[in-house]
């Protein structure tokens, strides 16, 4: 067989369920947050909290 199991194509291809999945499993990882039209301005109030990375 090529390629990943089930298992982890979905942690691959889903950003919200790998995070979750490294939270629930205690695995280091950057902050994380998923806003949707629902919790838009929520959002952009998460967003303005947060500085730019300096290059």
């Amino acid at each position: 067989m090529i390629g990943p199991s089930q298992s982890g194509a979905r942690l691959e291809g889903s950003k919200a369920f790998a995070k979750e999945f490294m939270l629930r499993h205690n695995i280091p990882t950057a902050g994380y947050r998923e806003f949707s039209e629902a919790n838009f301005e929520e959002g952009l109030a998460y967003i303005s909290g947060h500085s730019l990375p300096s290059y």
